[in-house]
């Protein structure tokens, strides 16, 4: 059984850990803000590199681990809670850019509006169609832009021309916060991978500025 100071001081450690956080998460918010400056196709290329990259490092990292670490079972369970986090959430966005950076922009028609009791989450359910066909989705849109539509309202689609399956009603607020999160996510997986060459590279330049320092 854990005494007080033992979570006193696993309390003092997750609030050494809130500055790092939030370092982290504003690099992501300006390097997103960066990037959404460029044209979609660029927005496109970028973000889809990014999680490429990001899933290559963290099998990369895990295969690393696993010839190092005697503690296997442990490590293959940390793999797959991080792969699946990312998952879930990357592969929320990815089509949404597929089909706003590379698809066929066409108007649709809002068929229905809800918000979620258990987090207050708005939805808008829409249809558009193609070729005589009508392909109906619900999307998980920002709260302003839940309230510039109604019932019926004419709105901007985008679909992937080779499949219309996969399209994004046009709500940029809620894909920029969801980049935002992916970058967020993407740099805080990266540093927990490798956070011990990132602490031994931080005091070896640390070291390396005390020595310069020094009185001759």
């Amino acid at each position: 059984m854990q005494s007080n100071y033992d979570y006193n001081e696993q309390f003092k450690d997750r609030l050494k850990s809130l500055p790092f956080l939030a370092v982290l998460f504003l690099i992501a918010f300006f390097v997103n803000r960066v990037i959404w400056i460029f044209d979609k196709y660029i927005v496109m290329y970028i973000f889809v590199a990014f999680v490429s990259l990001k899933f290559f490092a963290i099998a990369l990292r895990c295969l690393q681990l696993w010839t190092q670490d005697n503690k296997k079972f442990v490590l293959l369970l940390l793999f797959l809670f991080i792969l699946l986090s990312a998952f879930i959430f990357d592969f929320e966005i990815i089509p949404k850019l597929l089909a706003y950076g590379s698809g066929i922009e066409t108007q649709g028609s809002v068929v229905e509006l809800f918000v979620t009791d258990i987090n207050n989450s708005h939805f808008v359910v829409y249809e558009f169609s193609v070729d005589n066909e009508v392909f109906q989705k619900q999307q998980l849109v920002s709260a302003s832009f839940f309230q510039t539509v109604h019932s019926g309202s004419t709105v901007s689609i985008n679909y992937l021309q080779q499949n219309p399956k996969v399209s994004f009603l046009l709500d940029l607020n809620r894909l920029k916060f969801g980049t935002t999160g992916s970058l967020f996510l993407g740099f805080g997986i990266f540093a927990s991978l490798y956070v011990n060459e990132i602490k031994d590279k931080i005091n070896s330049i640390i070291k390396k500025r005390s020595i310069f320092k020094k009185p001759a």
